[in-house]
């Protein structure tokens, strides 16, 4: 009997653990850094769409411009469609971090860094 609760607790320990470790701890500068790299994603994206936009219309504008950046066109669509894809996974990641972080998060050890920080 005292080998099975011997075994019983060693398995609740080991479970324990593998749940500890499943979720890992995050502290807010791993959210800021998160944070910082998905605005970088974002504003490069968007800086491919507003090009790949406006070669478009000047392309429209004058086929002699068409026939010259067709390969360069397809470049450009195939970067941007890379970068908007790089943006959501970070975001993804980023809203799944935060998540995460804000779990992590009790009122008490909220509570103990503001004392922390009035104390230092």
């Amino acid at each position: 009997m005292k080998a099975l609760q011997e075994k019983l607790a060693q398995n609740e320990t080991s479970t324990a653990l593998h749940t500890a470790k499943a979720r890992p701890q995050y502290s807010y500068m791993d959210v800021k850094e998160a944070s910082e790299y998905t605005e970088r994603f974002r504003a490069e994206a968007m800086m491919l769409v507003w090009k790949l936009k406006h070669r478009r219309k000047a392309a429209l504008k004058n086929p002699v411009l068409s026939m010259m950046h067709k390969k360069e066109m397809g470049f450009l669509e195939r970067q941007t469609t890379e970068a908007v894809a790089l943006y959501r996974d970070a975001k993804r990641l980023y809203h799944g971090l935060y998540e995460t972080y804000l779990g992590q998060i009790t009122p008490m050890s909220y509570a103990a860094g503001l004392y922390e920080r009035i104390a230092a």
